[in-house]
């Protein structure tokens, strides 16, 4: 495997986690402000 292309993986991966995780804060607030 390439190395250019398992950072951009990584990375990608990252980005994934850290979206799915500002999402659920956003749905808890939500929630919250209910």
């Amino acid at each position: 495997m390439n190395y250019e292309v398992e950072d951009q993986y990584n990375v990608f991966i990252k980005d994934v986690e850290t979206g799915l995780l500002s999402h659920e804060l956003y749905l808890r607030e939500r929630r919250v402000r209910r």
